[in-house]
């Protein structure tokens, strides 16, 4: 038996509602990491990636990018510290 024939309707929206969730924000994390990895080529690749990052006009997007940015750059810097 299927575990969505056991969910009310209102456990399967909240379901849906988290997977939405989780594609926003893989999709986000992928965006950053791309605009990271490709501004990291060039010698003023911190200029360029904060230009990127004023350049978005929903703020609360904006903060969420930050944030993203900061964490990929927190977790290089801590997997560097291991090495």
């Amino acid at each position: 038996m299927s575990l969505s024939n056991l969910m009310t309707n209102a456990q399967r929206q909240q379901l849906d509602a988290a997977y939405a969730k989780t594609a926003e924000c893989l999709a986000r994390y992928q965006r950053c990491k791309r605009i990271l990895d490709t501004n990291a080529k060039f010698a003023d690749g911190k200029t360029r990636t904060r230009e990127w990052l004023e350049g978005i006009t929903d703020t609360a997007e904006r903060e969420r990018c930050r944030a993203v940015l900061n964490n990929i750059i927190a977790a290089k810097r801590q997997y560097a510290k291991k090495d």
